[in-house]
């Protein structure tokens, strides 16, 4: 599961790219950021972040995002962050 953020598109395409290259499920941040939804992991699978940095950090929609981020995981599921 890869969420990204991309204001220009240019994160939109590597998150594309990473999403084929490694067969996971690509949620757009703007899309899901208020949606209030908890994500359901699946057995083996990762999740990834791609977004810009704007000012030497995240930009604001992005922290947002993943301080109301819920996530569950099934049992057998490894999380490595």
């Amino acid at each position: 599961m890869i969420f990204y953020f991309s204001g220009t598109g240019n994160s939109a395409w590597v998150a594309r790219q990473l999403a084929e290259g490694q067969n996971e499920e690509l949620l757009s941040i703007a899309m899901e950021i208020d949606r209030n939804k908890a994500y359901k992991l699946k057995e083996g699978e990762k999740v990834g972040f791609v977004f810009p940095v704007y000012a030497w950090g995240p930009p604001k929609i992005v922290l947002r995002f993943i301080h109301q981020l819920k996530l569950s995981i099934t049992v057998g599921v490894h999380l490595h962050l």
